[in-house]
C-alpha cells in the first residue's frame, strides 16, 4: 500500500512540473508573431514617411514649375482670367503635385463656362479645355437684365442695354431660388426661343421691344410706334399673325393707342386717355 502512494504522489509531482513548460511555449510563440510583425510595421511606416516627402520635393521642384497653360475652346471667357485661375492653383505646388480637380470647381464658378476639363502634360504644361455657355436671349430679372443661355442660366449682367441686333428683351422671370420656379422658366425659355425664331423667320422680331411671358398662356408683346409703346396681347397661339395684325393696327397711331387685345375673334383696341 504505500508503494501506491508513493506512485500517486511522483505522478502528481510530474504533472505540476509540465504546466510552467506550456505556458513558455505560448509566450515564445507571441513574441515570435508580434516581434516581426512591430519591425514590420516600423519599416513600412519609415518607406511610406520617405517616399510622402520625397514625392513633396520632387513635385515642388523647379523642373515641374508652371511655365505654359494651354487653353481650347475660349470665345469669350479671357484666356488670362483661366490662367491666374490656374496659376493660383498650382503655387507652390508645381504641374505634378497640382490638385486638378480643386482648379476645375474654380473655373467652373466663369459664368460662360459650360462645362470644363483640366489635365497635366508633364513636366511643365497645364492643358484647360473649355465649353462654353452660348447667349440666346436677354431676360430682365429683378432689376437687372442678363444674357440667357439654352440651359435657362443667366449669365453676367449687362447694363444700359434693352435689347441688342438679334434679341429682344423676356420680362417675367420669377427670381425665386427653387425647383418651381426653375421649372417655369425653362418654359418660359422655350417659348421665348419660339417666339424668337417665328418672328425672325417673317421679319417681325426687330419691331418688338421686349415680351412679357409671366403668365405663358397671355403672351404680351412690347412694339414702338409713333414714339411710343404699345402693348399687344397675344394669347396663347397664333403669335407670328398675331403680332403682324397688331403692327398693322397701331401703324401711325403710337400717340392714341396704348392696347390691342388679340387674342379674340377680332382686335380690341385700348386707347390713351
Amino acid at each position: 500500500m504505500a508503494k501506491r502512494k508513493t506512485t500517486r504522489r511522483r505522478k502528481t509531482t510530474t504533472a505540476t512540473r509540465r504546466k510552467p513548460r506550456r505556458r513558455k511555449k505560448n509566450s515564445d510563440k507571441l513574441v515570435n508573431f508580434f516581434v516581426p510583425l512591430f519591425l514590420l510595421v516600423c519599416i513600412v511606416g519609415a518607406l511610406g514617411f520617405v517616399l510622402f516627402f520625397g514625392f513633396k520635393s520632387v513635385a515642388a521642384s523647379p523642373f515641374f514649375e508652371v511655365e505654359k497653360v494651354e487653353t481650347n475652346g475660349l470665345r469669350v471667357i479671357s484666356k488670362e482670367t483661366v490662367e491666374r485661375i490656374v496659376r493660383n492653383g498650382t503655387a507652390g505646388k508645381g504641374v505634378w503635385g497640382a490638385d486638378l480637380h480643386e482648379i476645375q470647381i474654380e473655373l467652373s464658378k466663369i459664368d460662360y463656362v459650360r462645362h470644363v476639363s483640366v489635365s497635366r502634360v508633364l513636366p511643365n504644361t497645364i492643358r484647360v479645355m473649355v465649353a462654353e455657355r452660348k447667349p440666346v436671349g436677354l431676360v430682365r430679372s429683378g432689376d437687372k437684365i442678363y444674357r440667357i443661355d439654352t440651359d435657362a442660366r443667366l449669365l453676367e449682367p449687362i447694363p444700359g442695354i434693352t435689347r441688342d441686333r438679334e434679341n429682344f428683351l423676356m420680362t417675367g422671370w420669377n427670381p425665386d431660388i427653387s425647383d418651381d420656379a426653375e421649372k417655369e422658366n425653362k418654359k418660359r425659355l422655350e417659348l421665348y426661343l419660339t417666339l424668337k425664331e417665328e418672328w425672325q423667320r417673317f421679319g417681325l422680331s426687330r419691331r418688338v421691344i421686349s415680351v412679357d411671358l409671366e403668365k405663358i398662356r397671355d403672351v404680351q408683346a412690347l412694339i414702338t410706334d409713333s414714339g411710343e409703346t404699345v402693348r399687344l396681347s397675344l394669347g396663347s397661339e397664333d403669335f407670328a399673325n398675331r403680332l403682324k395684325e397688331g403692327i398693322k393696327h397701331s401703324a401711325g397711331n403710337g400717340k392714341r393707342i396704348s392696347r390691342i387685345i388679340l387674342d379674340g375673334a377680332s382686335p380690341v383696341i385700348v386707347y390713351r386717355d
